[in-house]
């Protein structure tokens, strides 16, 4: 429960172990910059997450969530977001001050649009959003002007915007399946 004696941490790895809720002792070591939830039975939707000012890479795959919370916000300098097989169909606002984030992964859960606060994230390169349910994606696309990898496929994409075109730094564009 507590690994607060581990001044050093850096990664903690509690993939597969059976959790039911995020784990609290975790937000006392100062140096933790990766946490793996993976394999779990975590729902975020009760849990009243700590604030992590140091982590940056954030693991949650194949956990029960089907919302994320305005909580994620207590994660300032994370890079990376991972929350592939899950439930997912709402995600907070919050999201947007997440202003670090480069990396983020939806893949495979139940979003039927890109969630707002997402536009906001300056600093995204790459984003997942493989097998859902997307219908469509709106203008404000055009204010990820970092993003270097952009995945749709596997969504009900009928209608890409124009303004998909404004990203310069896009390298990668997958929409197959739509």
């Amino acid at each position: 429960t507590s690994f607060r004696k581990f001044r050093n941490l850096e990664k903690l790895d509690l993939a597969a172990t059976g959790l039911t809720s995020f784990p609290k002792g975790a937000s006392k070591n100062k140096k933790l910059k990766e946490l793996l939830l993976s394999s779990n039975q975590i729902a975020l939707e009760a849990d009243r997450i700590s604030v992590h000012p140091t982590l940056e890479k954030l693991e949650l795959q194949k956990n029960k969530i089907k919302t994320l919370p305005a909580s994620i916000r207590n994660f300032p300098n994370l890079k990376r977001l991972i929350l592939n097989h899950n439930e997912i169909e709402h995600v907070d606002p919050a999201i947007a001050s997440l202003t670090k984030l480069e990396h983020l992964s939806f893949y495979k859960n139940k979003l039927k649009a890109i969630p707002e606060g997402i536009y906001a994230l300056q600093n995204l390169k790459e984003i997942d959003l493989y097998y859902n349910q997307i219908e469509r994606f709106d203008d404000q696309i055009s204010n990820l002007k970092n993003l270097e990898i952009l995945y749709l496929s596997h969504n009900l994409i009928l209608n890409v915007p124009e303004s998909l075109c404004s990203l310069t730094q896009l390298e990668e564009l997958y929409l197959s399946n739509n």
